[in-house]
């Protein structure tokens, strides 16, 4: 499957992501939007969207163009989504071949892989979207798809946030059992 300098390869990759974004969409923070580009990713309706693009585009207390930094930040996500999407995936892939085939547990890996899939195409969807909404073009419709991808994607994202870390505990609680084979 994936070497050991691979995973580590791979889970580098995704902190110096993190680091970026955060750097990259600091900007964005003020009293208004204190969430930055999770404010916008999260809006609920059209009017939530608006507030916060006429927050960043009136703000003159930064040196930045702030709806040019949110477009910025937003192509970078696209680079991180893949990133973040192929640590799950692989996670969930490499944990699911550990265990017995047919088990319950090599079952519900194989479904987190789908999910950690799923969770990346949500985020090209909220990620359309924002870059719909900083070209002005905030639409109920948009809004919807849009706030409605934010919510499930992180849903997902949390959801497999948890579910590696348990899986991999849960491996090595059972390592001496029948329900574990070595790789």
């Amino acid at each position: 499957m994936i070497s050991r300098k691979s995973w580590w390869i791979l889970i580098c990759i995704n902190l110096v992501m993190i680091v970026l974004m955060t750097l990259s969409g600091s900007p964005l923070k003020n009293k208004a939007t204190p969430d930055g580009i999770i404010n916008l990713e999260l809006a609920e309706d059209s009017a939530a969207v608006q507030n916060t693009l006429n927050v960043w585009s009136n703000d003159i207390s930064q040196e930045k163009d702030l709806l040019n930094v949110a477009r910025e930040n937003t192509y970078l996500d696209f680079l991180f989504l893949a990133c973040y999407t192929a640590l799950f995936y692989f996670a969930c892939k490499h944990l699911g071949n550990s265990f017995i085939k047919g088990s319950l547990a090599e079952r519900a890996c194989k479904v987190m892989a789908v999910i950690a899939i799923l969770a990346g195409v949500l985020d090209l969807v909220e990620n359309g979207g924002m870059l719909l909404y900083l070209k002005s073009e905030v639409t109920r419709d948009v809004v919807r798809i849009t706030h409605a991808a934010s919510l499930a994607k992180w849903l997902l994202v949390v959801l497999m946030v948890i579910f590696i870390p348990l899986m991999f505990i849960y491996r090595s609680l059972i390592a001496k059992n029948s329900g574990f084979r070595r790789n």
